[in-house]
């Protein structure tokens, strides 16, 4: 049994920042996709400590930590991507919930993916118009033309934008603003977040280019 057991669905989501980093740190762990392949999600759901919920970490002793911050967080300990410095790692949360887990920013940009036919044409418009600008004065302090967010090594808020920009931002499987060139002409606009993730990439070997592919 591995040491680690991540509990998701077949998507990058908030699961992902996590895999990023187990993945990083060369840990033993299994990727567990819910689904007809494996368990299917009604049978496995009432299961979970949190019903309805997911990612879920299960440790090898049977213990289970739920809500993907709080796994992360316990993820970037254990490897050392959480800063030893108590106000280092009051600014990394603060990063992540300033981008990652605010409405304004994070929920906004997916809103195309989830939002009915006839509201999708808004969702759209609000993400390049108002969701990413948002991000990007967020973030924008923190791009550096070398290195990463807090330092010359990756700590746990890189693997949070990292995932974002990944997931979403340069994935041709994303279900908006690929054919139209959208997310093409935001990447050329903002060469600091593109020479970022350049450089994250590179750090995790091949593991972006073999992962699963998923819509988000």
């Amino acid at each position: 049994m591995p040491e680690y057991k991540l509990i998701y669905f077949p998507l990058y989501g908030r699961a992902e920042p996590i895999r990023m980093m187990l993945t990083h740190a060369m840990a033993d762990w299994e990727d567990f996709h819910v689904g007809e392949k494996t368990i299917p999600w009604p049978e496995l759901k009432m299961k979970m400590p949190y019903p309805h919920q997911l990612p879920v970490l299960e440790l090898a002793d049977g213990t289970q930590l739920t809500q993907s911050t709080a796994i992360a967080r316990f993820v970037a300990r254990k490897f050392g991507y959480y800063p030893e410095d108590a106000l280092l790692a009051a600014r990394c949360d603060e990063f992540i919930d300033n981008t990652y887990n605010e409405d304004k920013v994070f929920a906004k940009v997916l809103k195309p993916l989830f939002a009915p036919e006839e509201a999708k044409e808004q969702a759209v418009k609000e993400c390049f118009e108002e969701a990413l600008p948002e991000f990007m004065k967020r973030v924008e302090p923190f791009l550096k033309d070398e290195g990463f967010l807090f330092g010359d090594k990756p700590t746990m808020p890189d693997f949070f934008m990292a995932s974002f920009y990944f997931s979403v931002m340069d994935n041709p499987r994303t279900k908006f603003g690929v054919e139209d060139g959208q997310w093409a002409k935001f990447r050329e606009a903002n060469p600091k977040l593109v020479a970022f993730a350049a450089r994250f990439k590179a750090e995790m070997g091949d593991y972006i280019d073999k992962r699963f592919e998923a819509n988000f």
